[in-house]
């Protein structure tokens, strides 16, 4: 087949194949198991800087915020609303905010935040649901008992509710 052919397909495939370890093996299997050769492997599973998918790096691009780097819940609400963005799209937009954000305890509250709003328009569960990073959470949680130790070991003595 053509390149030109086999390109229309490229962007199920990348939709399909979030990581890099994954794109890896079906390059592999493409080229071994069915012998296309690399000029049509590369149309259909193009090279991707830093395992992100092209539809990931445009959201990152788009996420307005107040120091210019990404990050703004109240658009992406809007944003997931007006466009009526489907399951895999608001995990896309999820994953944008997590990534900008400069600690797991920051992510993680940007997530709290967007599912928040969400809630309050009575969006489906299972588009709030794709908002969910567990391992953000547990990050977060793990920061914020390191900050708690420290304090503690630092003789500083918050009261429990400022935590």
């Amino acid at each position: 087949m053509r390149p030109e052919v086999l390109n229309q397909f490229a962007p199920e495939l990348l939709k399909r194949l979030t990581e890099r370890k994954k794109r890896i093996q079906a390059r592999q299997r493409l080229w071994n198991g069915y012998n296309f050769n690399d000029e049509q492997v590369t149309a259909l599973i193009p090279f991707q800087k830093g395992g992100r998918s092209k539809v990931e790096s445009c959201l990152i691009l788009l996420l307005p915020s107040r120091n210019g780097i990404g990050g703004g819940t109240v658009n992406e609400v809007q944003h997931i609303v007006q466009d009526n963005l489907n399951e895999t799209e608001v995990k896309a937009l999820s994953k944008a905010l997590v990534e900008s954000a400069t600690s797991a305890t920051s992510a993680s509250s940007r997530l709290s935040r967007l599912q928040r709003e969400l809630h309050k328009l009575d969006i489906p569960e299972k588009i709030i649901s794709a908002t969910l990073d567990p391992e953000t959470t547990r990050l977060a949680n793990e920061e914020q008992k390191k900050k708690i130790l420290l304090r503690e070991n630092e003789g500083i003595d918050y009261p429990e509710h400022l935590h």
